[in-house]
């Protein structure tokens, strides 16, 4: 598999009336103050379109299933239920 195939995301099952807000990947550790903090991988970010706000967030190992957890918090926090 290429690695370019890991990079294709489905947006299809994004919730109506919100949008893909990023997609990103924090690949940069941070060692601050004695803490250490592991680099997320993937990390999506959905917003709520009409209004604004209930930005919610996923993260994941790849762009496709950090969407897709992103979805499924979206599903969980605002819709009461299990994408």
């Amino acid at each position: 598999m290429s690695p370019m195939n890991n990079r294709v995301v489905d947006l299809n099952n994004i919730p109506q009336q919100w949008f893909l807000a990023s997609l990103t990947h924090d690949h940069t550790p941070i060692v601050y103050v004695g803490q250490s903090h592991e680099p997320r991988a993937w990390i999506c970010k959905l917003q709520y379109a009409p209004n604004g706000g209930r930005m919610t967030e996923g993260v994941g190992g790849s762009p496709q299933l950090a969407v897709d957890n992103a979805i499924h918090n979206v599903m969980a926090r605002w819709f009461n239920r299990d994408a």
